[in-house]
């Protein structure tokens, strides 16, 4: 399934673009987010994983709702720095560490986290398979992964409203590389069934038309 000639060649992402966006249009959205998750599995101490961070509002969300020390993973370095400056203005810069590293290859131990999301990054992952076998190897068992994109499962509907207008009105420079891989990206559970099949994971849940998914691992 996920053979060299299948997967998707990396994208370089634009850190002062996603920047922009996040700490404007949609600076909103993850504290809303960052409240469904914690109300959702309950989850309030221990360690979390934010994947693919980029500035690392979501991860930094969390910590501040939270008492969870919070991983803010991005491939990109410039990313890391800019996440780690607004982890300290937020005033939780001692409980969010900046991790430079690959999805593919989390450089952590088996079973550290008892927390792992990510939004809007596994569009980006060229092997989906090795991603998350990643995910759930460094996953705690007991553990809760939340990993996806678009809007939250619980979002109020005048928030969804606005985040399709904003969809249309964006002008930012990865809008166009960005909107393609949303476009080209496979939504169909059939594909996402096969992904966790092949990555050996057997618990978990595939929610709403923008995808998220639910992996648990039993103590």
């Amino acid at each position: 399934m996920t053979n060299k000639s299948e997967q998707e060649k990396p994208v370089t992402t634009n850190p002062q673009g996603m920047l922009k966006t996040a700490l404007g249009d949609f600076s909103y959205i993850y504290p809303i987010l960052a409240a469904q998750i914690l109300d959702d599995y309950g989850i309030r101490n221990g360690k979390c994983l934010d994947i693919g961070a980029g500035p690392g509002l979501l991860g930094i969300e969390i910590a501040r709702q939270s008492e969870l020390k919070v991983t803010s993973l991005d491939i990109s370095s410039e990313m890391g720095e800019i996440a780690r400056g607004l982890a300290r203005e937020r005033g939780v810069q001692e409980r969010v560490k900046i991790l430079n590293a690959d999805v593919h290859a989390i450089p952590l131990e088996d079973n550290y986290f008892d927390l792992i999301v990510s939004r809007g990054s596994f569009i980006f992952w060229s092997d989906k398979v090795q991603a998350f076998r990643e995910i759930y190897r460094v996953l705690k068992p007991g553990g809760v992964a939340y990993v996806g994109g678009g809007d939250g499962k619980k979002w109020p509907r005048e928030i969804k409203d606005i985040l399709k207008k904003l969809k249309y009105s964006i002008k930012i420079p990865l809008r166009n590389k960005f909107s393609r891989r949303w476009q080209e990206f496979n939504f169909s559970f059939d594909y996402w069934e096969e992904v966790m099949r092949e990555a050996g994971i057997e618990e978990y849940r595939l929610m709403n038309r923008h995808l998220w998914i639910e992996i648990s691992k039993s103590k």
